[in-house]
């Protein structure tokens, strides 16, 4: 099946320099396709899309500097027709606004991996907890990505982890999943707990039997 997506002729420019506007632009289109793959339930194919997004996005606020220092050191050297367009870009301040949107794509192209993952037959949760991480590095009390970390740290065995993380969400905004997961993690640690007391008290009797003789 075709990928929906930004059109080849925006992919053949992009072995060029692009403005922040253009890159902005390119990351736009690759999350609204990713969220038409999302309602498709394409998973897999929003995954490749919200990535695509990340990338155009990557490290936008020290392009300009980078580019500066290759220039200085000789490193980098424009093709034919890139000279005007490279000095163009090295002399660009990119405005705080633009800086601002490129960080609200990065968290929501994030959350929406996590997301995704967890709809997948086999979910990769230390993918998951990775990318809400990312997520709340950057923004602690984001719900969404608290709910979802605290879901994959569940199925990773890390009860304890995954009920400090679903707490901190239903702090912030109680919700059904919210309360379900917790529920979950109490139930999961109580057993944990009476498997531990039965597996020492197994150890001490044997100690004890030794004893004896």
């Amino acid at each position: 099946m075709a990928e929906a997506g930004p059109s080849s002729s925006n992919d053949a420019s992009s072995s060029g320099i692009q403005s922040p506007e253009q890159r902005l632009e390119r990351a736009s289109d690759y999350k609204n396709a990713g969220n038409e793959c999302y309602k498709n339930k394409d998973y897999k194919g929003a995954i490749g899309k919200y990535h695509r997004a990340l990338m155009c996005i990557k490290d936008l606020d020290m392009g300009a500097t980078r580019r500066n220092m290759s220039a200085a050191l000789g490193l980098a050297r424009p093709g034919p027709g890139q000279d005007q367009a490279a000095s163009s870009l090295n002399q660009a301040t990119i405005p705080q606004h633009m800086l601002d949107q490129a960080a609200e794509f990065e968290l929501s192209c994030l959350n929406n991996l996590a997301v995704c993952l967890l709809q997948l037959p086999a979910p990769d949760y230390s993918k998951v907890e990775y990318y809400c991480n990312q997520v709340l590095d950057r923004s602690d009390r984001n719900v969404k990505a608290l709910y979802r970390r605290g879901v994959a740290r569940y199925h990773l065995h890390d009860y304890e982890g995954a009920h400090k993380s679903l707490s901190k969400a239903n702090r912030i905004s109680p919700e059904s999943n919210i309360k379900k997961y917790l529920q979950l993690c109490d139930k999961a640690m109580l057993k944990q707990a009476e498997d531990e007391r039965t597996r020492y008290k197994g150890m001490f009797d044997k100690l004890a039997a030794k004893g004896d003789h």
